[in-house]
């Protein structure tokens, strides 16, 4: 028997599902420090009663599905849009009129939008009467102004917002291009057809550990039913070992060199006389 280790890196990619199995362009949702692919049945089982003792005697699966984690450290609004069920939306750089009530000294107001590249407020002096943080888009006031309500006006620059729950959940593809390092970097990809994912349930925004923050992800395995039923390619997904590509050299000295392609470099085997 072949002792065959598993020790893995490598890049996952999602693609959004069409309605007949099919996907679009993969995104690499950048660095992937965890992934695991869970599978989950549940079963009915048949209990012997009769000769002195109560046991299982058979069981039948009634239901398959599976569930995948990852922890992604890619805080993109791509992956945020995922996680989050937002829609991403890039606001254009414009101008705004907003209007403050109650305003009092020493309080702090927040615009619409951030990162703000001009402000007036009618009747107001910007270091005399308030103070402008430009990044975030707040205004805290110095002193309690006497006319109220009032009138800012402002112009800002582009953002890139991610809602929460502003769409549905969507069917994604995931595609994992890996190699395995114990058996000398072989190649493995790892495709799963239809995915869904939950909303994140925990998503760290202040840290004081040593690491990185994490995305921690979950999703749902279904079944793609567009797939007909197929032993090569299956119908929830697939893993392949992907064998090296071998080719044989002829050299004018008449020696053939058996080559094989890993990791897209050629390596040179064994060297063999040539048969005539």
């Amino acid at each position: 028997m072949n002792e065959t280790y598993y020790y893995g890196q490598g890049k996952v990619y999602l693609a959004r599902r069409l309605n007949d199995g099919s996907s679009l362009n993969w995104r690499w949702a950048g660095d992937v420090s965890e992934l695991t692919v869970s599978l989950v049945v549940d079963r009915k089982t048949k209990k012997q009663s009769y000769g002195g003792q109560l046991a299982v005697s058979e069981y039948y699966i009634i239901e398959q599905s599976g569930t995948v984690s990852a922890v992604w450290h890619e805080h993109s609004p791509e992956n945020l849009s995922v996680i989050l069920q937002g829609n991403v939306v890039t606001a254009e750089a414009g101008r705004e009129t907003e209007t403050l009530k109650n305003v009092i000294a020493g309080g702090r107001y927040s615009l619409r939008y951030p990162n703000i590249r001009r402000l007036v407020i009618d009747g107001l002096n910007a270091g005399i009467d308030y103070t402008l943080d430009t990044l975030f888009g707040t205004i805290e006031f110095l002193i309690t102004p006497t006319v109220q309500p009032l009138s800012v006006f402002y112009t800002y620059a582009g953002n890139i917002n991610t809602a929460l729950y502003t769409k549905k959940p969507e069917q994604l593809a995931l595609r994992y291009e890996g190699i395995n390092l114990a058996e000398n970097g072989i190649p493995v990809l790892v495709e799963l057809y239809k995915l869904e994912f939950d909303p994140i349930s925990a998503m760290a925004l202040i840290n004081n550990s040593t690491s990185l923050a994490g995305l921690e992800t979950n999703a749902v395995l279904m079944l793609d039913s567009a797939r007909p039923a197929d032993d090569e390619l299956g119908r929830f997904g697939r893993i392949t070992s992907i064998a090296p590509v071998e080719a044989e050299v002829t050299t004018q000295t008449g020696i053939v060199y058996n080559t094989a392609s890993l990791n897209g470099e050629f390596i040179t085997i064994y060297p063999k006389q040539k048969v005539r």
